[in-house]
Formats: C-alpha cells, sequence, structure tokens
C-alpha cells in the first residue's frame, strides 16, 4: 500500500487501490477520466423470413454495440446489502481467500470502493445479440383439409427470448440498463408456443 498514492483513510486489506491519474500523490475527484458509457453506440434489429413450399420461416435478431455496464449495488456488496447475495461473490477477499477475485464485503462508504467514485474494475462489457422470436409453420395441403371444411390449416411453433449472447450472463439481464442497483429486473422469460391456424 505505501508505494501508492494516499487513498480513504478507509482503506483496508481486500480493498481496491486507485490509480494517482494526474500525479499529485493523492486520490480525489481529480484523478476521474472517462472509463465509458452505458449508452451504446448502435443498436440493430434484423428481421428474417423465408418460405419453402408449404413451409414458413421466420425470426428476429436484436442488440446493442459498443456498451459498458458498471456494477454497483447489490451486484458488488455482498450481505451487506440488504442480505442479497449473487454466487459469484463467494470468492471474495478474507484472510483466509488473500488471492480472491473479489474485494472484501464492505458497504460503499466503508472501504476504498466510494472514493473517489466508479472505478474500472468493475466496468463490463455490456453489448448483446438476442435472438427474440423464432417462428417455423407448415401448411397443411387442402386435400387433407378441404373434406373438412377447413380452406386452410397451418401448425406451428414459436419462440420468444429464445436466447441471448451476453458477456453479463450471471449478472444482470443486459436488455435493462445493468447500472446502479439494476439487479432487481428480472431476466425476460423464454416462451415457446405450439398452435393451429384454421381458416373455414
Amino acid at each position: 500500500m505505501k508505494a501508492w498514492a494516499t487513498q480513504n483513510p478507509k482503506t483496508a486489506a481486500g480493498d481496491l487501490k486507485y490509480q494517482d491519474t494526474n500525479g499529485d500523490g493523492k486520490i480525489d475527484a481529480n484523478d476521474r477520466v472517462l472509463i465509458g458509457s452505458n449508452i451504446p453506440h448502435y443498436t440493430y434489429g434484423v428481421p428474417m423470413s423465408a418460405s419453402y413450399r408449404n413451409f414458413d420461416f421466420s425470426m428476429l435478431w436484436q442488440g446493442v454495440g459498443h456498451r459498458d455496464a458498471f456494477l454497483d449495488g447489490a451486484l458488488i456488496e455482498g450481505p451487506t446489502w440488504e442480505n442479497f447475495f449473487p454466487t459469484y461473490l463467494l470468492d471474495s477477499w478474507t484472510p483466509e481467500n488473500p488471492n480472491a477475485k473479489w474485494p472484501r464485503f464492505a458497504f460503499r462508504s466503508d472501504h476504498n470502493q466510494n472514493a473517489p467514485g466508479s472505478n474500472s474494475w468493475y466496468i463490463r462489457d455490456a453489448k448483446y445479440l438476442s435472438l427474440k422470436t423464432l417462428n417455423l409453420g407448415y401448411t397443411l395441403p387442402t386435400k387433407l383439409t378441404g373434406h373438412a371444411g377447413i380452406s386452410s390449416a397451418r401448425v406451428y411453433v414459436s419462440g420468444n427470448n429464445v436466447y441471448t449472447w451476453t458477456g453479463l450472463r450471471g449478472l444482470v439481464p443486459p436488455e435493462f440498463n445493468p447500472n446502479s442497483d439494476r439487479a432487481t429486473y428480472y431476466y425476460q422469460t423464454r416462451n415457446w408456443n405450439i398452435g393451429t391456424n384454421l381458416g373455414f
């Protein structure tokens, strides 16, 4: 610790240490630099559809690119934050686990994390690609349905929120703003449906 600039007085073993970016020997607001933004540089959606004979197929891809997330609140404070405890925080610093991946448990105000503010260690890549909808259908030949008074019959299977590729998996739902206490949001549920469209 002595080789570093003066940190928050509450700094203890297991805390993060801040870089003295302006070289004045102390850590304060003057050391702040831009480390990311949760506003995506671009968003996109790609609808696709095709048909072949009696089969039809469609899907919708959606995503955002070049976006950062800052983990905060329940995501990093462990049981000190309203008893919320993500399992990845089991690998937090303790005297018995000095090589842990995560800093020690403590309220923001009780360790170095709170001064001079956000830090790059908790920044995560928040881009994602999501297969939002997937549909596959088959229209039965009229020679099979006409004698029953059915002019058209289509059977289908469809899915919503099929899969999402993201570096935030297991942390927060990437579709939401993952900053602050956003861990209270639930992931979007995956739904599968099987049905029939009939015309008379």
